[in-house]
């Protein structure tokens, strides 16, 4: 088995703030929109009249990101993009 390479852009990404834009399809229920504490919820429809979400927010570093994922996958919704749309160097920093 080969070793992953490990330099300072990795631990660039995995370890610094981030803004992130997820989507799910369909809404989350109350009790789901909780989990995601501080990240803009903006529900819509698409032109093939499906319902989907769009969850937008910084988050601290990637085991965040991870918790988050991990808690819609929980229920089972189905996830049709994860981005990243900047990186921070420090605390509102963009890069």
């Amino acid at each position: 088995m080969e070793k992953m390479a490990y330099n300072k852009k990795t631990e660039f990404l995995v370890s610094y703030p981030a803004t992130y834009r997820i989507r799910i399809s369909g809404q989350p229920s109350q009790h789901g929109a909780d989990y995601l504490q501080g990240m803009a919820i903006v529900t819509f429809e698409t032109g093939d009249q499906e319902t989907v979400t769009q969850i937008m927010g910084q988050l601290p570093d990637q085991a965040a990101l991870m918790g988050i994922l991990q808690h819609l996958y929980s229920f089972a919704i189905p996830l049709p993009s994860v981005e990243c749309l900047d990186i921070c160097s420090q605390k509102g920093d963009a890069k």
